[in-house]
């Protein structure tokens, strides 16, 4: 749902196509969402730390959130709630978007937050958009005062 939302919106902002769209989309299923992807959305590391991280990835044999541990850069507490994410759809269809190359982490933070102004989110609701849950999602597109759905 959260990938037809925000990637209808990118394709009538010229970000990219509907075929891509539909790329994208099919492409999630396949797609494991990255560590550093989710603490970069979540605000929990920059992105020049992910990028650090990532880089000492490649000469270890270690993952992402024990490096980031040691670097306290996060806490076991913070990589354990960022691992429960990896299933979450934003997330996935924003993976799929950088790893296609059609836009970047920052790009894609830009699109998000011109996204919530567009429709007039506050940070709550772009949260519930977010969250891929339909129950939180479709309250947010209904005329004020709706009883049911």
């Amino acid at each position: 749902m959260v990938g037809y939302l925000l990637g209808n919106y990118m394709v009538e902002e010229g970000f990219m196509t509907k075929e891509q769209l539909e790329a994208i989309i099919s492409a999630q299923e396949r797609v494991r969402v990255k560590l550093g992807l989710i603490a970069v959305s979540e605000g929990m590391l920059t992105l020049d730390q992910a990028v650090a991280i990532n880089r000492l990835q490649q000469g270890m044999d270690k993952r992402f959130g024990d490096i980031a541990i040691e670097k306290g850069y996060l806490t076991e507490a913070q990589v354990t709630s960022l691992l429960k994410m990896q299933g979450n759809d934003y997330l996935t269809f924003a993976q799929t978007l950088v790893d296609e190359g059609i836009v970047t982490m920052n790009k894609l933070q830009v699109i998000l937050k011109d996204y919530q102004i567009e429709n007039g989110f506050t940070n709550t609701e772009l949260e519930a958009v977010r969250s891929g849950d339909a129950e939180k999602i479709i309250p947010l597109f209904l005329p004020q005062g709706a009883d049911e759905y």
